[in-house]
């Protein structure tokens, strides 16, 4: 799913995406609803796999 697709369908800016996978801001709970129901999964889904890759990322460094 693109960037825009993403933004289209959890009704948020294309440029706040990008702003978030860049690290330069973070999702309230309300917008991690949003791209939950955007990507068909849950909140705790979408929560879990940030998790994992941030964990991943940490253990390169």
């Amino acid at each position: 799913m693109t960037q825009e697709n993403l933004a289209l369908e959890a009704g948020l800016e294309r440029v706040f995406i990008s702003w978030m996978e860049n690290g330069h801001k973070q999702a309230t709970f309300q917008t991690m609803l949003k791209l939950a129901r955007a990507l068909n999964c849950s909140a705790a889904e979408l929560v879990s796999e940030a998790e994992a890759f941030l964990t991943a990322a940490e253990s390169k460094s």
